[in-house]
């Protein structure tokens, strides 16, 4: 063999020596173990000849060999395995300390794994909604752009608006538009509403994605007056729908009863706007500029920044605000596209759960930190006797890190089978509950942040109890024979820690009584809608088989009609927003005695809605003055139109509005006159005020898609199955309908608070757990400690009852201190959050107080059980227990 392959070899036997010395002692130490072990043995029985007793002949042998560790030490380094043989030995007192003491480890892991687990859970889902780059080209260029409307709030753009941003701003390589749609498909597997996406051709180079499969949309087919009927599908409707067929590409299917030709699939990761197909969007310059219904993506040029591309648009349209009397006093917001996708309130609330779960974590390590003292304080014989023997500080220091390392990997991992669980959960919740929450995913970022919090956390909960150990006095512990009781040190320590929880556990309590408050506040908000045994049922006519008003018209009255004849029933109508779902339309509303003195300019923005005779009755809408629509408004009868409570006041403020007439959309046309007022109605955002709304009649303004409202007096079974027969009685190419409780879609629409809410309550009820065991285990510690005071107490006639009193008002002591420095610090800081809650304060005093009821039982219930077992201590068996 040749000398580099004998090095080579030699390398590698002396490596496996080393890593066999990690694992189990070799001979030669074993063998120096057990010459020591013989002297150490001569020695105490000469001490024992010499008249000492059998205590004290083992304590002067050990003083006597006091530099045996030291002389073990030296021979390992000489050997080259010193370092691996202390990791080894480290490691192997660890395993045996948790084998003989299996319930502190459970405790210890368990604890550590749910502090690390949550946080790791919570930071997974800041990582995929504000961390994780969106799965775009250099999407840090990618901007959102939205008008703003001249009462400040942001808007939709209109078509010529926007193609006038395209055409002639300088701060923009590009720019899309795009609307979401709900169109019937058929073609595929089964008839079904999809989510259509209209994007003009620029969307995806300006996204910076390409299809998986066939091509996207060309500049030709956009254009004003094109016929392109073509349509690139998603991944997940390719595989739906057609089996993830690849000849799909050329394929013809019918959108909305036409005939469009497949020309794409986009890749699995590409679900802008979670839309399943996308058909080509045309903007006609000649549109009205007061009809805004288009949104707006832009990438930057590399030279130009957020604020520049604001100026710039903004410069755009005061140009237009100058020229067209419709966009007065409009101007532009531009944003990053992140931002835009993530709400300011989603972001904050995903913050505050990461905070809330770094409190956890903290008392997650509080508390194991009190369960290593406490347990460092009943090793305190072993570790005396160690240092004698010639342990230094420092060899200790690492012993007990090495075990507060090994319990916080275990916690980790055990964290980890959760998370793993529980981000399945996550994914499966529904749609559009926070941004990006199904890309919610166990990657490298995450698995770097477990790691690192599982460290911290070791460390964290290791270094007090390893520097309180290596301080202790060894010639008093050795004297007394490991019969001294903590310092003073140690037990102010560890009250301070329980203290430390307490406070911990009120800031998770604060918060998440809040957020509980809120929300509890938010579902009872008075929606104007009576959502109790009321059904909703989205419906798309197709525009090529419906072409007149009066179709559309004739076919929503004869739905309602059939499904008004099913028994049960009380009444049916239609109205083109779903309600809770967010949508809204928004247009400018004119008195007409205004328009009069100001022809050119709109008095306010309003919402408005198109609802069917019978649409009022159903959702619960209370008529206040006038009459509902009729059968009598008909297209060459007089305009009419309904208003809302706040529209009503905010026309014609202190007069009866009913005959008073309005211009809706600009003043050019005829003017409408007002039949009726309604309660408001709250379909859009909840916690938000009561906006003006506009109603308009189907009679009069047709409208093909459409959402049915049916109200019933009584379960009535098979109601969807009858529903479904009844629309299909009167087309039967449509999709399947579906019908969903009003009650449960209004409980969507407040998902994300509760969602939140959810979580905080959960953490603050593992606090509360935490704060049980912590308290618990400063008592029944406190106990142990105390048994001989305790014995002498009631030996000399202390009441057990006046036992008990002492330990648990120390309890309460503690929590009471923790109490007053919590609220004083969620008040604090839960003021960071007053943008998340709906008419609740951060210094809600029901929320505080209850907090710190919930803690002072709390202590009760956890300081109860070790002072009744105190009180009933034999003073006998105390007195001996020394």
């Amino acid at each position: 063999m040749s000398a580099d392959g004998e090095g080579l070899a030699d390398r590698f036997t002396g490596w496996r020596k080393r890593l066999r010395a990690l694992v189990r002692p070799t001979n030669a130490d074993q063998d120096m173990t057990d010459e020591m072990a013989f002297h150490l043995q001569m020695e105490v029985d000469k001490n024992l000849c010499a008249g000492m007793g059998q205590s004290e002949a083992r304590r002067r042998a050990r003083l006597a060999f006091g530099g045996v560790e030291r002389f073990k030490e030296e021979v390992r380094a000489d050997r080259g395995i010193g370092w691996i043989s202390a990791i080894g030995q480290d490691l192997r007192h660890t395993l045996r300390g948790i084998r003989r003491s299996p319930g502190f480890a459970a405790v210890a892991v368990l604890t550590l794994g749910l502090g690390i687990g949550a946080a790791t859970t919570i930071f997974s889902v800041v990582d995929a909604v504000i961390i994780a780059p969106m799965p775009f080209e250099d999407p840090d260029r990618l901007v959102s752009i939205e008008e703003v409307n001249p009462e400040g709030s942001d808007f939709s753009a209109s078509e010529p608006n926007y193609l006038d941003f395209r055409d002639r701003n300088q701060s923009l390589v590009s720019l899309a538009a795009f609307r979401i749609d709900r169109l019937s498909l058929t073609g595929g597997s089964e008839p079904r509403l999809v989510r259509t996406g209209a994007v003009t051709h620029s969307l995806f180079p300006t996204l910076g994605v390409g299809p998986a499969l066939g091509r996207s949309f060309r500049p030709d087919e956009d254009q004003p007056g094109g016929s392109a009927k073509v349509v690139v599908l998603s991944f997940d409707l390719w595989q739906r729908a057609f089996g993830g067929d690849s000849a799909v590409v050329g394929r013809t299917i019918l959108l909305k009863a036409q005939e469009f030709h497949v020309i794409g699939v986009m890749p699995a990761t590409f679900r802008f706007l979670n839309a399943d197909a996308w058909v080509p969007l045309t903007p006609n310059p000649s549109a009205d500029r007061g009809d805004h219904w288009l949104s707006m993506i832009g990438r930057l040029r590399p030279e130009a920044t957020v604020r520049r591309a604001e100026a710039d648009l903004a410069r755009i349209a005061a140009q237009n605000a100058a020229t067209y009397p419709a966009s007065a006093g409009w101007s532009v917001r531009v944003q990053s596209l992140a931002e835009w996708a993530v709400s300011s309130n989603v972001r904050q609330s995903v913050v505050l759960l990461l905070a809330a779960v770094g409190v956890l974590l903290l008392m997650a390590c509080t508390n194991v930190t009190n369960l290593l003292l406490a347990r460092a304080t009943a090793r305190r014989t072993e570790l005396s006797v160690r240092m004698a023997l010639g342990a230094g500080q420092g060899r200790l220091i690492r012993q007990l890190l090495t075990e507060s390392l090994v319990l916080g990997g275990l916690g980790a991992l055990a964290g980890l089978v959760g998370v793993i669980w529980v981000l399945g959960l996550i994914r499966g919740l529904p749609v559009g509950l926070v941004p990006r929450l199904d890309t919610v995913v166990l990657n490298g970022r995450v698995l770097g942040f477990a790691t690192l919090a599982a460290l911290s956390a070791s460390l964290g909960v290791g270094v007090l109890p390893a520097l309180q150990a290596a301080k202790a006095d060894v010639h008093s512990t050795l004297k007394q024979g490991g019969r001294s009781g903590s310092s003073h040190g140690q037990h102010r320590l560890r009250e301070g820690l329980v203290v430390a929880q307490v406070a911990l556990a009120v800031i998770l309590l604060v918060g998440g009584g809040l957020m509980i408050r809120s929300l509890t506040r938010l579902t009872q908000v008075d929606t104007g809608l009576r959502t109790e045994d009321a059904w909703t049922v989205p419906l798309q006519l197709p525009t090529t088989q419906y072409r007149e008003e009066w179709q559309v018209a004739r076919f929503y009255t004869a739905v309602a009609n059939r499904i008004g004849l099913i028994p049960g029933v009380r009444s049916a109508g239609s109205i083109n927003v779903d309600p809770f779902s967010g949508t809204n339309f928004v247009n400018d509303v004119t008195p007409e005695e205004r328009a009069a003195e100001h022809p050119s300019a709109g008095y306010l923005q309003a919402g408005w809605r198109i609802v069917s005779p019978g649409y009022f009755e159903a959702a619960g809408v209370q008529l206040l003055k006038g009459r509902d629509f009729g059968d009598l408004d008909t297209p060459e009868g007089v305009s009419v139109a309904m208003i809302s409570k706040t529209l009503a006041s905010r026309l014609w403020p202190g007069q009866d509005p009913i005959g008073k007439r309005l211009f809706w959309g600009g003043t050019d046309g005829a003017p409408r006159t007002v039949i009726g007022v309604v309660g408001d109605v709250r379909d859009v955002a909840l916690e938000a005020e009561p906006a003006p709304v506009l109603f308009l009649t189907t009679r009069q303004i047709a409208w093909p898609e459409m959402t049915m409202v049916v109200r019933t007096d009584r379960t009535v079974p098979n109601l969807e199955d009858q529903i479904r027969r009844a629309v299909w009685a009167e087309d039967a190419n449509l999709p399947v309908p579906t019908v969903r409780a009003l009650a449960a879609t209004r409980a969507r629409a407040i998902a994300a608070p509760r969602f939140t809410a959810a979580i905080l309550g959960g953490f603050a009820t593992a606090a509360l757990l935490l704060a049980v065991v912590g308290l618990y285990g400063v008592l029944s510690f406190a106990v142990v400690e105390r048994t001989r005071e305790i014995g002498v107490r009631i030996a000399l006639g202390a009441e057990p009852a006046a036992v008990v009193a002492m330990l648990v008002g120390r309890g309460l002591l503690l929590t009471g201190v923790g109490i007053g420095i919590g609220l004083a610090g969620a008040i604090g800081l839960t003021r960071l959050m007053q943008s998340l809650l709906y008419q609740t304060t951060g210094t809600d005093p029901i929320t505080l107080i209850g907090a710190a009821l919930v803690l002072i039982v709390v202590a009760l219930v956890a300081g109860f059980s070790p002072a009744s077992r105190a009180a009933r201590i034999d003073p006998l068996t105390a007195l001996r227990s020394e």
